[in-house]
């Protein structure tokens, strides 16, 4: 894959400021040195090896890198020979020079800062390692050499000057990293707001590919079902009512029209889950309405907490979960009241389908499931999916409880907002001494 022409020409640019740079830093650390040439501190002839050796070195590299050298090395080959030339040049200053040697330790510690910004992670240990032993090795050389460097005004003003030097290079290095840090806050930002875009558009596709399903479903199977039923009915009407075969057509009929009635059950959750999202329990109200006119059962729905912003697909599967266990109620429960719990917890979300009538069988709750039914297990499947916990059980004066518990972490979306109370500030600014 070729690199864009315009990206490496912004590369090469920044290669060769920051090289640069290491040239200027060499020539400020060879004039602090002049001042103690100067002074008499310093031989003349040290003083121009090490400004040969540094700004020759770091001369060099400005210009390999102007010319485009370094692009005949994999990257960064070249970096890591400007760093090793540039820490053997402050060694071999050291071992010249060990009367100075606070300034070739600082310039070295310098130096290993701005290297670290291109170090990947496997490289600190190595390089941390090879230093410190090539500096314990020449400090060791130099043990019987080591002076104090006299304190008189010429000298404290020059180390003065030197690590005003110094921190003026940590400051360029600092400088890059929050410019650096910036960058990728800022990159986070716009990702964020694409993956929210992105999820609002898939969320919308979903919507209308469901939406085309459920009208090709009504148009297609339902009305197709409703015609056949019509047409046996006008058949079964022929047959005499005493007969045998107007017995078996009548049951038929009846089990179509109960697959018809399940069939239009299955559309109106698919049209409905759709919402579950953003309003849960609003979806909920609106199917158990729906079901209490059809069956004749009151029902009542509570929300407890505050309502918050689910998760994906957590509306979705939560809304199936509750209202396959609304159908079962008004189906098979017998009951004479159903209640379905919204509760949103701080750290669970939490929906319950109770009623009052006779409860579920023993066997049914041991083995899981009804012989020749996929919808106990499909809700627990769903549930799994979720994170969460499906549980089934009786209620305490009779009927039956159907339980889902969903981790917060998982159900949620977005925590909600911090309350500080007054005495958080004062914890929290009295923890940091």
């Amino acid at each position: 894959m070729t690199e864009d022409p315009q990206r490496q020409r912004k590369l090469q640019q920044h290669r060769l400021r920051m090289t640069l740079l290491s040239v200027t830093n060499s020539a400020l650390q060879a004039g602090v040195l002049v001042l103690y040439a100067w002074d008499g501190q310093l031989p003349w002839s040290v003083l121009l090896a090490f400004f040969l050796a540094a700004v020759g070195s770091t001369g060099g590299f400005a210009l390999m890198v102007r010319q485009g050298w370094n692009l005949r090395f994999k990257d960064p080959g070249m970096l890591k020979a400007q760093i090793v030339t540039a820490c053997l040049v402050q060694i071999g200053g050291l071992l010249a020079a060990p009367q100075l040697w606070v300034l070739f330790l600082m310039a070295l510690c310098v130096t290993f800062n701005f290297a670290m910004m291109n170090f990947e992670p496997r490289q600190f240990t190595l390089a941390w390692l090879l230093l410190g032993a090539s500096m314990g090795l020449a400090l060791y050389w130099i043990r019987g050499r080591i002076a104090p460097l006299p304190a008189t005004d010429f000298s404290i003003f020059v180390l003065w000057l030197f690590f005003v030097l110094c921190l003026r290079q940590l400051t360029a290095i600092g400088s890059q990293f929050s410019t650096l840090r910036h960058k990728l806050v800022e990159r986070n930002h716009e990702l964020s707001a694409s993956l929210d875009k992105l999820e609002k558009l898939a969320g919308q596709q979903r919507l209308v590919e469901r939406e085309r399903i459920a009208r090709e479903l009504h148009d297609t199977l339902l009305q197709g079902i409703q015609g056949l039923i019509l047409r046996f009915q006008s058949v079964a009407e022929r047959i005499p009512p005493d007969g045998p075969a107007r017995r078996m057509m009548e049951e038929a009929l009846e089990k179509a029209d109960q697959v018809l009635v399940d069939g239009r059950d299955q559309l109106a959750m698919l049209r409905v889950a759709s919402s579950a999202g953003a309003d849960l329990g609003g979806a909920l109200s609106t199917a158990g309405e729906e079901l209490s006119l059809d069956y004749r059962v009151a029902f009542r729905l509570a929300l407890h907490g505050q309502p918050r912003e689910l998760e994906g697909q957590v509306g979705d599967e939560a809304y199936r979960i509750a209202r396959e266990a609304l159908l079962n109620a008004f189906q098979h429960a017998g009951a004479t009241q159903i209640d379905a719990v919204l509760t949103y917890g701080s750290d669970m979300l939490r929906v319950e389908v109770r009623d009052n009538g006779t409860g579920i069988d023993a066997q049914i709750l041991a083995a899981g499931s009804i012989a020749g039914h996929s919808g106990l297990p499909a809700m627990r499947e769903r549930a799994r999916r979720l994170g969460g916990y499906l549980s089934i059980g009786h209620e305490a004066g009779g009927g039956t409880v159907v339980e889902l518990s969903v981790p917060g972490a998982l159900a949620y979306r977005a925590p909600l907002p911090e309350q500080r109370r007054p005495l958080d500030w004062l914890r929290t600014n009295i923890g940091e001494f």
